[in-house]
């Protein structure tokens, strides 16, 4: 059981308790969707037929979020971009904290992987902050983490730096799990 997971469906939002355990109300009866997230593992979902008046019940496991080369290059060919989380910064800056250079290693290789391609390194925030700030933070994050690329060889042009800010959110805001899954980077194939 994993506690402090965020679950959603149908707008409806619940954080899991010590036993993994999340409580939607309010969920419309038919077929629905459940997502989690959690810092640190991939989203997971899985579907439920809900009948009006009665309570349904889904399992959802989520598996630890890998980033090494072939785990980014496989969502690369799955989904044309890769989020990756092990790329930090110190808090309010765009300076790559010390623990990065695991993942900004299997980035690296990723790229050199794909000769002559190029790539989109966005950087995002989570909501706090003016959304000024955080637009400007993201792209200087996005830089740092270009430079460190440019810096292990690999062609400026071939890097484009984005800055999304708060502004694409891939869980809620609400907790620390939810704003700590949105502050990531995110590499994507092509421009």
């Amino acid at each position: 059981p994993l506690a402090g997971a965020v679950a959603n469906a149908a707008n409806r939002t619940a954080t899991t308790n010590a036993a993994g355990i999340a409580q939607l109300a309010g969920v419309p009866a038919g077929l629905v969707v459940v997502s989690a997230v959690a810092a640190g593992y991939d989203e997971g979902s899985s579907t439920t037929d809900l009948k009006a008046g009665e309570t349904g019940e889904v399992e959802i496991r989520l598996r630890r979020h890998r980033e090494s080369a072939g785990d980014l290059s496989s969502a690369i060919d799955q989904g044309g971009s890769a989020n990756v989380y092990g790329i930090r910064f110190d808090l309010n800056s765009a300076k790559l904290r010390a623990d990065s250079e695991p993942a900004l290693a299997s980035v690296l290789k990723l790229i050199q992987a794909r000769p002559g391609s190029k790539w989109t390194i966005a950087g995002h925030t989570d909501d706090q902050g003016s959304a000024n700030l955080n637009a400007k933070l993201s792209e200087a994050r996005a830089s740092s983490v270009i430079a460190r690329l440019v810096s292990k060889g690999v062609d400026a042009s071939r890097l484009k730096p984005v800055g999304h800010g708060a502004s694409r959110p891939v869980a809620a805001n609400s907790t620390e799990n939810g704003r700590a899954l949105n502050r990531r980077v995110e590499v994507t194939l092509g421009r």
